[in-house]
């Protein structure tokens, strides 16, 4: 049973020695999701404005023509969507004389909704990254879990020694 445990444990530990080093790795990574993630918003943004200065909420068919126009120029522009109360299907509760935009970006949806304070599901910080908000301290964080839980199983290993040791004196 003590095998078993030291043998779960020490999975687990490499686990978090895996994560604290990708959190390393994901400083490469990052900035260029940043920049995409920035453009994206941009491209929410614009489009709210122009909507907002609108004295109502546009078709689909309004908003694609301004949109055609406008945002052409984004390589994102194909992938956006724009939903009102009107063309959701009842996938989402959207109040009326508000919308919402969603854009696919190869692995999961972006969203923006225009009535909960103009918000995206974008991440534009580092912080948005990381567990606790901060490289250094995941990468702590998670080292020192790891650096516990190989302790823990090393002592497991070193009590069942003795332990045996004692049956053989016996």
């Amino acid at each position: 049973m003590k095998r078993l445990l030291r043998y779960v444990l020490n999975i687990i530990a490499s686990l978090f020695i895996l994560m604290a080093l990708s959190t390393l790795i994901s400083l490469i990574i990052i900035p260029s999701s940043i920049k995409t993630s920035k453009h994206i918003e941009t491209l929410f943004i614009d489009s709210a404005k122009h909507i907002r200065s609108l004295d109502h909420v546009p078709t689909e068919k309004e908003f694609y023509q301004w949109a055609n126009q406008n945002l052409s120029k984004s390589r994102y522009f194909l992938n956006l969507q724009f939903h009102t109360l009107k063309t959701n299907n009842n996938t989402l509760e959207i109040p009326e004389n508000e919308f919402s935009f969603s854009l696919w970006r190869g692995e999961w949806y972006e969203h923006y909704y225009s009535w909960k304070k103009e918000k995206s599901t974008l991440a534009t910080e580092y912080s948005d990254y990381f567990l606790t908000g901060n490289v250094i301290t995941d990468f702590i964080l998670f080292f020192l879990i790891a650096f516990y839980l190989f302790k823990f199983s090393f002592k497991l290993k070193n009590t069942s020694i003795e332990t045996h040791n004692k049956a053989e004196r016996l």
